[in-house]
């Protein structure tokens, strides 16, 4: 997978690096406090600053520090009693596949 260009001068706006030893492509933004780790298929994993705690929602939860309510569905009042049922809340299109779940390292993490 080609990576476009590599910035690193004196750390500007954002840096993309390949990890040629698990070939994931790593996009830093440090201006806004965020890694994107991303395999160019189905994996990826977002990492904030604390700058974004309680101020998101979604796949990943909604970072305040409370796990317990990090399962809510896209549409609904009530925390979903799975993790596919979770994930399947948030599909977008129907090209999506149904997610299965894996757990890897004590956290848990799901492929399409």
């Amino acid at each position: 997978m080609p990576i476009p260009h590599i910035r690193i001068e004196n750390w500007p706006e954002y840096r993309v690096l390949e990890d040629s030893k698990k070939g994931y492509v790593v996009l830093t933004v440090r201006s806004i406090g965020v890694r994107i780790v991303w395999d160019g298929k189905s994996f990826a994993e977002i990492t904030l600053s604390h700058r974004h705690r309680s101020k998101v929602c979604g796949l990943c939860g909604n970072f305040n520090g409370r796990p317990d309510d990090d399962m809510w569905p896209k549409y609904g009042t009530v925390v979903s009693s799975t993790v596919s049922a979770f994930a399947r809340s948030w599909q977008y299109g129907a090209k999506c596949s149904n997610p299965r779940h894996r757990k890897k390292q004590g956290k848990h993490r799901l492929e399409s």
